[in-house]
């Protein structure tokens, strides 16, 4: 009965790889196609362009480029770890345990977040609601960061359990 739940999770784990994959791969053609868009306008329109606007839209296309590396980079690790060693991916993709996917994760994290913060900068509507996001994102982004910081310090020292 346990060995049947169990290879009913490792079911479920792998279709949760193939559906991030997808979801990963849609989120490249969905950016590709705006931004392509958005080039064909600002060249089409390019006496006219705004240019915080033109910003604006370039900013939301590498978060949304960062949302599909974050996609794949969950689907990726999750098959390392539950299934089989990708031999083709690049050594700082490779992961070999959970604390590897926490470390890629929050580097990602903390670089969507800047990227948010631009974006929400760049269309600037009210200067207290601005200062309280960006308040908030700076204390998570310190978080995630000293978390970096003591993981690596951590192995560094070789101190498994303490960090």
């Amino acid at each position: 009965m346990l060995v049947s739940i169990l290879r009913l999770g490792f079911l479920f784990i792998k279709l949760a790889v193939l559906i991030l994959t997808l979801a990963s791969i849609a989120t490249v053609c969905w950016v590709s196609l705006k931004a392509s868009y958005d080039i064909f306008h600002m060249g089409y329109k390019a006496a006219q362009a705004n240019f915080a606007h033109v910003l604006v839209n370039m900013v939301a296309i590498v978060d949304g480029y960062l949302l599909a590396v974050l996609l794949f980079l969950v689907a990726s690790s999750l098959y390392e770890l539950f299934f089989d060693q990708i031999t083709w991916l690049p050594e700082w993709l490779k992961v070999k345990n959970l604390e590897d996917l926490k470390h890629n994760l929050s580097s990602v994290v903390t670089l969507m977040l800047a990227v948010i913060f631009m974006e929400h900068l760049f269309s600037w509507q009210e200067p207290k609601a601005t200062l309280y996001f960006a308040g908030a994102i700076f204390l998570v982004m310190v978080a995630l960061i000293l978390y970096l910081k003591v993981k690596i310090e951590a192995r560094r020292y070789g101190l498994k359990g303490e960090a």
